[in-house]
């Protein structure tokens, strides 16, 4: 594909030379070339040398790459609305989204008019996720860290752009949320060596009919329990009758003149009082305790759990793989000191490293990690890392990676956020 720029005393162009033939009479041509479609660059159509070439209006436009250095909030939802719009005019002159090329080069805005354009260029294909997941990557290095919530939405978009099954209503959902808040999303469990993690299984709701079943065990065990409470205050109160005669019997004998009657009976009444209010807290403790299983559908219980997949051991400056499933294969980053950060295993094609949760895979609780801190993407066979900004940086073997800098991870390196040092395992 050959691209190059053409101007003369009023307007300027875009120029490509498409790949291979052009089908003249193909639909997708003949609407573009005859119909102002908005959000698609003007284009008509010049031969020379035998070759065709298109030529798109971009008079006054400007390349997006030009017009937004660093991006908030406002200018990401700005720019995926405005491509949301543009799908949807290609929608209803029946035109294939693949079939757009955009490249971040090549995509321009209207400043004056405020509207977003892209080049239409029949006979390109090239799926539209896979387009718009390389803009976003384009995108991402751009957002200002400093803008919260550009964060967040920049990378829940890419990372809704990573997902299998992608739907674009996902995207226009995700844009109108008011305020843009991100879901809650249940945490994965995140495995710590040397301790096991209950989050997973304690924030899960129980199916309704085991909810009853246990709802009728309970109720089973609080009437016994009412019923052992009933007989011991009876036993008390019987207790402390037979007491208060034995002494005043004694008394009355002779014995204990120095102590009167009245005084006796008030420190007995008072601790039969003691014990009942003793047990009526702690029956009022039992009762919320009830109330709150009840309400929550969360119910305390000992648990048979599964032995991790590896297990670690710390031999001075060295981690050693003491077991390892071998039907896992998922390559990971092993935290070099045991149970400072959480292992990192790279499940997914993307996991973006910071404290900020909602945005962040592998959340590191440390003050020394930025929000949003570093980047490990899977392309191909490999898994690349890269710095996003970060305060602190991102290390690998000693060496502090760049802006826009990415490495591609080899066996055993050694991989540094700021100061929490990993060790990479394939």
């Amino acid at each position: 594909m050959e691209i190059s720029y053409k101007q003369d005393m009023a307007h300027s162009f875009l120029v490509i030379g498409p790949e291979g033939e052009v089908d003249m009479k193909a639909y997708p041509l003949r609407m573009v070339l005859g119909n102002a479609i908005p959000g698609l660059l003007p284009c008509r159509l010049q031969k020379a040398d035998g070759k065709v070439l298109f030529y798109y209006e971009i008079t006054a436009r400007q390349q997006i790459a030009d017009v937004y250095q660093k991006l908030t909030y406002g200018d990401i939802k700005k720019i995926f609305l405005g491509l949301l719009k543009i799908f949807e005019q290609m929608d209803m002159y029946l035109l294939d989204t693949g079939q757009l090329f955009l490249e971040p080069g090549y995509v321009y805005l209207d400043r004056a008019e405020d509207t977003l354009y892209l080049c239409y260029l029949p006979g390109y294909d090239r799926p539209i996720q896979e387009q718009l997941r390389g803009f976003m990557e384009y995108l991402l290095p751009c957002i200002e860290h400093k803008d919260q919530r550009g964060v967040i939405l920049g990378y829940g978009l890419y990372r809704l752009l990573m997902e299998d099954g992608f739907q674009m209503e996902a995207v226009s959902e995700m844009l109108h949320r008011p305020q843009w808040e991100p879901e809650k999303e249940p945490k994965t469990l995140t495995e710590i060596p040397g301790e096991v993690c209950r989050e997973d299984w304690e924030n899960q709701e129980m199916p309704e009919e085991e909810r009853d079943e246990r709802g009728a065990e309970r109720e089973r065990v609080q009437r016994d329990e009412w019923k052992k409470g009933w007989k011991r205050d009876l036993l008390l109160l019987l207790a402390g009758f037979i007491l208060i005669g034995g002494f005043a019997a004694v008394r009355q004998m002779g014995y204990l003149g120095d102590v009167s009657l009245p005084l006796l009976l008030v420190f007995f009444f008072s601790g039969i009082l003691l014990a009942a209010l003793t047990v009526w807290r702690g029956r009022k403790k039992e009762e919320k305790r009830g109330a709150d299983e009840e309400r929550t559908g969360l119910y305390e219980e000992e648990m048979e759990w599964e032995p991790e997949e590896e297990s670690y051991l710390q031999q001075g400056d060295e981690t050693v793989v003491l077991y390892k499933d071998p039907g896992y294969g998922c390559p990971m980053l092993v935290c070099e000191e045991a149970g400072q950060a959480p292992l990192i295993r790279l499940e997914r094609d993307m996991a973006v490293v910071g404290k900020m949760d909602g945005v962040s895979d592998v959340l590191l609780d440390s003050p020394s990690i930025s929000r949003i801190h570093a980047r490990i993407q899977k392309k191909g066979d490999g898994y690349w890392i890269a710095d996003l900004d970060s305060k602190n940086g991102t290390f690998v073997n000693g060496k502090k990676l760049g802006h826009g800098e990415e490495y591609l991870l080899q066996e055993d390196d050694l991989v540094v956020f700021a100061d929490i040092g990993y060790r990479f395992n394939v």
